[in-house]
């Protein structure tokens, strides 16, 4: 063994040495840059805000010792094919040598000196050394800066005429602050600022560009800095647009527009160039998503809207706006050319699927949709979807359980509000599309010789976005019923399938708030989601109502079927701390309770909560975990899985995802959580909530795992085992000390593979 150590770490030396034979002579192969920052505070501020400055990037030195991809370079040796293996290794494995020029030094020096003036240095010395051994050059820059220069004055344009007016108006909304360190990027932002206002006021043609800093650094560390106009801007900038006429160009062709014949129509101040050859969206719906008005003074904040809902209709490709000087009217008048191009009207898909799950259920699937982004021309997007997929479990006692499912669902999304007794759009929609939504659906289980399931639902209510981050969606009518067919007489005496399979009627209302900022380029990101479902109540009220008074039973029914009654809450809580292009940490909490109250004891199957699988935690099947420190008996465990549920959930995960190379990518990951009931149950034993002994009752699991991440697509297969088992004697519940990966009994027995389409997060 010893032998074998020493034998590797030769070659890595010997390797480490080899990769500069290929240089001519006179030539150094960049090794490293360092930078040292000498400053009376924020030194490791400073450091980071340089520390990518030095161009180019040595190669990468593995352990200091070898540059592995350059190694990979040069073992793929001289002429090189265009194809092949060795192709492959020099151009996606290795990476050329870099080779040290003499103005490296020279050009790095006057960037680091530009980015400390930029942060307010403005006096600095910089020096560099060399050090040079066997053919490789490391670099070392010695930065020593005084303390920084600070914002004193701050001046903003006189008012001489409407567009100095509105700039000298901004200086009460400055971002740059007397007494704060000079920042250029601060002045950058202001000026960006500056100009969105102005750009919103109505001149059209004004840019940042035109916006200038003076800046007077004679006085001791102060800078004082004064805001001017550009002085030789064209007339055009000073000048405040307003709109004229409005055309909008349906079924644009982005190729060959010209060929096509139209008919102009018009409605309330827009002018509607159509193709008849073509079924088109109506021009009411198309005017009510256009916030440009003729006569309005221009506003980018308009053009903005009118993109964002138009293209929120879900019925165009793309979506263009030009503005050009009105030739009908004075040079202050802009027309509006809005280019609309369709999306293919109508669509459909096929889609099949392979399913493997963590509960050892797996087999094919088979999905048929069909699609209509403008049943009516109101921009109305319907879909149905048919699916099948036939499923497979092969229990311990090696006896195969097959399970059939087939059910369709069908979805109508209106691109605005339908509401009954007032105009919602003008209140809610105004920077979105929002949608009405009617959705039904029926499936069909069937799980062998087990039992089988019918299911319906039907809900209507409305999505929209309040801002870019945030969005509502409400159903104000939700009705789901669960009927069980035939229960073998295995599992008819079972008390679990009895109070789950029960015929169920849910008529409910529900709100989900979300936030939303995970497009955001930011180094730390968040979501956040919450639904707040009540069920039951306005049944129930009827119910009363019919009884004249009298408070319904317990056992009240509806359509012949006992009504559901309960509260659920539930918060989502992700946040995502950023540390690379792709490496990041992840965590999420999640949290949810449900309060059966009235006609119902215990929430119905289908609104349960659930732990374990392939999103929740890992290290468990699927929907095997809890309540509390229930477990089942052997005889169900040895033959058949039964989803466990509760009316309470805790669940945290934390994973660290890092690139490994392009689009494969791994994970670590922890998982810990468990579900409760609300209401003690003597045939689940354990199972009740217990707010002095849940957090002993979490179950905890590690893991890692593979991504294959696509973008479009991302395969994920991750392994994990547990190191807490909540349903042990309360002594032995962490199994840490047990973890024996050379055990062929532990792998079986704790070993929990799962494979998944997306992130689990």
């Amino acid at each position: 063994m010893r032998n074998r150590l020493a034998f590797f770490i030769l070659g890595i030396l010997l390797a480490g040495c080899s990769v500069t034979r290929t240089l001519d002579d006179g030539q150094l192969l960049y090794k490293k840059t360092t930078i040292n920052v000498d400053a009376p505070k924020n030194e490791k501020s400073i450091s980071k805000e340089i520390s990518d400055i030095p161009e180019p990037k040595p190669n990468i030195w593995l352990l200091n010792t070898v540059p592995l991809r350059l190694w990979f370079y040069n073992l793929a040796g001289d002429s090189v094919p265009e194809k092949g293996f060795r192709h492959w290794m020099q151009n996606k494995l290795g990476r050329p040598p870099v080779i040290y020029k003499d103005y490296y030094v020279s050009t790095t020096k006057k960037e680091l000196a530009t980015a400390l003036q930029n942060i307010g240095y403005f006096t600095s010395q910089i020096s560099s050394e060399e050090k040079i051994d066997n053919k490789k050059i490391e670099l070392t820059y010695n930065i020593k800066v005084s303390e920084p220069y600070q914002i004193n004055n701050i001046s903003y344009p006189e008012p001489t005429d409407s567009l100095s007016y509105y700039i000298s108006q901004q200086k009460y909304q400055s971002l740059i602050d007397s007494g704060a360190q000079f920042n250029l990027d601060v002045l950058l932002t202001e000026r960006n600022r500056i100009a969105d206002h102005l750009k919103n006021k109505g001149f059209y043609y004004f840019s940042a560009d035109y916006l200038l800093f003076e800046l007077d650094t004679s006085k001791n560390k102060l800078v004082d800095v004064k805001l001017t106009i550009k002085e030789d801007a064209a007339k055009r900038i000073r000048d405040i647009y307003y709109l004229d006429d409005i055309y909008v160009y349906h079924n644009y062709n982005l190729f060959n527009n010209q060929k096509t014949e139209r008919d102009t129509s018009y409605l309330n101040g827009i002018y509607h160039l159509t193709d008849k050859s073509k079924m088109d969206v109506k021009n009411d719906v198309l005017n009510n998503s256009i916030t440009l008005i003729p006569n309005n003074r221009y506003r980018t904040e308009d053009y903005s809207i009118s993109i964002n809902k138009l293209l929120g209709l879900g019925t165009y490709k793309f979506v263009n706006i030009e503005f050009t000087t009105s030739e009908n009217s004075d040079s202050s008048k802009l027309d509006s050319h809005i280019y609309l191009t369709q999306s293919p009207k109508r669509y459909m898909r096929a889609k099949v699927e392979a399913t493997t799950k963590s509960n050892d259920y797996s087999g094919p699937g088979l999905n048929l949709s069909y699609n209509d982004r403008n049943l009516f021309q109101g921009a109305e997007h319907f879909m149905i979807n048919l699916e099948g997929r036939f499923e497979s479990q092969i229990a311990q006692n090696n006896r195969a359980t097959n399970s059939y499912e087939v059910g369709v669902n069908t979805e109508l999304n209106i691109p605005r509000f339908i509401t009954p007794f007032f105009d919602a759009n003008n209140y809610l929609a105004q920077r979105y599309t929002p949608q009405t939504s009617i959705k039904a659906g029926y499936s069909y289980l069937d799980r062998g010789e087990l039992f089988t399931i019918n299911k319906f639902n039907l809900s209507y209510g409305y999505k929209w976005n309040e801002t870019k981050n945030r969005s509502h969606e409400v159903n104000l009518v939700s009705v789901d019923f669960l009927e069980a067919g035939h229960i073998s007489d295995l599992l008819s005496d079972n008390y679990i399938i009895k109070r789950n399979f029960k015929e169920q009627f849910i008529f409910s209302l529900n709100y989900t708030y979300t936030f939303n900022e995970l497009q955001s380029e930011k180094g730390f990101n968040n979501f956040f989601s919450s639904t707040v479902e009540l069920a039951g109540n306005s049944v129930s009220l009827l119910d009363e109502l019919i009884n004249k008074g009298s408070a319904p039973d317990k056992n009240s029914k509806v359509f012949g079927t006992v009504y559901s009654q309960y509260a659920k809450f539930s918060i989502d809580y992700r946040t995502y701390i950023n540390s690379g292009s792709y490496n990041k940490l992840a965590g999420r909490v999640f949290m949810g309770i449900g309060i059966p109250y009235g006609n119902s004891r215990y929430l119905p199957y289908n609104k349960q909560f659930y732990s374990g699988g392939i999103s929740s935690i890992r290290a468990f099947p699927s929907r095997s975990l809890g309540p509390g420190t229930y477990v089942q008996p052997d005889s169900l465990q040895s033959s058949y899985s039964l989803e466990q549920a509760g009316d309470i959930k805790l669940e945290m995960n934390l994973e660290y995802r890092f690139s490994i190379y392009k689009f494969f990518k791994g994970a670590v990951f922890t998982d810990a959580g468990n579900i409760w009931l609300l209401n003690k149950d003597e045939e689940i034993q354990g199972g009740e909530f217990n707010k002095s002994a849940f957090l002993n009752q979490l179950a905890v699991g590690t893991g890692a795992g593979f991504r294959l991440d696509a973008s479009f697509f991302v395969l994920r297969m991750d392994i994990a085992f547990p190191l807490r088992i909540p349903y042990l004697p309360e002594n032995e519940r962490w199994v840490i000390d047990k973890v024996n990966f050379s055990s062929k009994s532990w792998r079986n027995n704790n070993l929990v593979f799962n494979l998944a389409i997306g992130y689990p997060f």
